[in-house]
């Protein structure tokens, strides 16, 4: 079963590895993610890349953002599943029951544990794994006649398994007399990419209109390099086995995978050695693709600010020796001893396995449009403490890529200064995306030139940790160097605003 090894491999050396990128995949701030991932309207700076990059000029003039990685890094982690929880992992996979004497020995599972245990699966069985990093980020708001830059360069990791029902009853029961296994809800995903990303953005002044204060525009030009590929690209294979215990059915499954040399992974139909490389800062790749992302926002007044994008249009050609597995013939086996039989299975499941042209695997990036609003509560509200941005989202992505979906998802979230000397405290939710509701939480603080922000999206889950099936953590910072005045300001730096909370929401972050 080598090949079914490879495959499993690929996927989980995704989940494993961890290390989105930005925008449609996995956002690399903590302040978009503590906001339930809103932000089309609300991100600012070094994190409007990938959200909307028409925001970048709706922070201050003669402003640049730094994103080194120093003193700490920019990280975001999410881990999960809709099966176990640790309790749940603990109970049936650890060997926590004892003896007479004492000894650890297995457990054994009444019928109750193990139709509880199938009915895990029951939804999917789904497991997902999402990691980012930002590994540097700079951007440039200069005059509101020149416009604002920025070059960021995000890196993610994304696998997601859905192994369905019929794996989890073939697994605990065998494939048992006048019974048909149906392994159509198989789906299995995982990449690893990096983007490069350069955006500019600038104010819409020359346009006559009286219903905005300001409309500003953006575009982002991505390249992707891409290190690791999996993807089912369909599996339709089903078995019956008879009254007589012959198995017959069919085999209809194909997937692709590709992987760089840095990853050494060998395939079960190639017996030379795979090619390999030690680890590098800019690794040769497994495919690159160019995309693109375009955003306008527009200010009411000091109220409210309204922004909507196009993000990741583009993908990834895979042209470094990638492969396919791929089935679609008669499944036939009377004798359980037959090797060529029980080949004929194996193959109906995972398929078979070859190189494939260069150039002949494609998959798109995360395609989305996000639209929204914020406002500043605090100009609504005579009185309220400090400042308050709410923000909210809607998400709708355009393919089912990993680290998207297909379902639309909605985001509420909240960014409030309580006043001088308090942290920002950040709060919100995210409905929708094809995932269970969650509920975010986070803190940051500025001291003199630098940020940090640190961010749960599974906070309920922190008081429940042992039950939890959720894990989660954001952590991003950045450097903010701010030099003169500009016509309508006051000469106190944003910093100094936001610090004692007198922030307006072009100046969120």
């Amino acid at each position: 079963m080598k090949r079914g090894t490879t495959i499993a491999a690929v996927v989980l050396a995704a989940a494993s590895i961890f290390g989105q990128a930005g925008g449609s995949v996995a956002p690399t701030d903590a302040i978009s993610e503590a906001m339930g991932r809103a932000g089309v309207a609300s991100s600012r700076g070094i994190f409007a890349p990938g959200m909307n990059p028409a925001n970048l000029v709706l922070s201050r003039p003669n402003r640049v953002e730094f994103n080194l990685n120093l003193p700490l890094p920019s990280l975001n982690f999410r881990f999960g599943s809709d099966m176990f929880s640790i309790d749940d992992y603990n109970y049936y996979f650890s060997s926590d029951s004892t003896n007479a004497a004492g000894e650890r020995v297995g457990r054994f599972l009444s019928v109750e544990d193990e139709e509880k245990l199938r009915g895990y699966f029951a939804d999917g069985g789904r497991v997902v794994a999402e990691a980012a990093t930002n590994l540097f980020g700079v951007s440039v708001n200069l005059e509101p006649k020149i416009g604002a830059f920025a070059l960021t360069v995000n890196e993610s990791m994304i696998a997601r398994a859905e192994l369905g029902e019929t794996y989890s009853t073939v697994a605990f029961e065998g494939i048992l007399l006048n019974n048909t296994y149906d392994f159509s809800d198989v789906d299995l995903a995982a990449w690893h990419m990096r983007k490069y990303a350069l955006s500019y953005a600038r104010d819409l002044d020359f346009i006559k209109q009286r219903e905005f204060e300001r409309i500003a525009a953006g575009v982002t030009l991505n390249y992707y390099t891409g290190f690791l590929y999996f993807a089912t690209e369909r599996m339709g294979t089903f078995v019956r086995n008879n009254d007589v215990g012959v198995l017959r059915g069919e085999g209809d499954v194909r997937l692709y995978a590709a992987a760089a040399p840095m990853y050494g992974m060998e395939w079960d139909f190639d017996s030379l050695a795979a090619p390999s490389a030690p680890f590098a800062p800019f690794p040769e790749p497994a495919g690159s693709g160019f995309g693109f992302d375009l955003g306008v926002s527009a200010t009411v007044g000091e109220k409210w600010t309204l922004g909507i994008a196009l993000t990741d249009v583009g993908g990834i050609v895979w042209d470094n020796r990638p492969v396919q597995y791929d089935y679609s013939q008669k499944i036939f086996m009377d004798d359980a001893l037959d090797a060529e039989q029980r080949e004929s299975v194996e193959n109906g499941v995972v398929g078979e396995g070859k190189y494939v042209e260069d150039g002949d695997v494609f998959s798109a990036a995360p395609m989305a449009i996000r639209m929204g609003g914020a406002a500043n509560v605090e100009k609504f509200i005579d009185g309220f403490p400090g400042t308050m941005v709410a923000a909210l989202d809607y998400h709708q992505g355009l393919n089912s890529s990993p680290g998207n979906s297909t379902v639309p998802r909605f985001a509420l979230g909240v960014d409030w200064k309580p006043g001088d000397g308090y942290p920002f405290v950040r709060m919100g939710t995210s409905v929708g995306g094809g995932r269970p509701v969650r509920l975010a939480f986070g803190l940051g603080t500025i001291a003199g030139p630098f940020e940090l922000a640190v961010t749960t999206s599974d906070f309920h889950n922190v008081f429940i940790p042992m039950s939890a099936r959720r894990f989660s953590f954001s952590f991003s910072t950045r450097w903010i160097v701010e030099w003169g005045a500009f016509e309508g300001d006051d000469e106190e730096s944003e910093v100094e605003k936001r610090k004692a909370g007198e922030k307006k929401i072009d100046v969120v972050f």
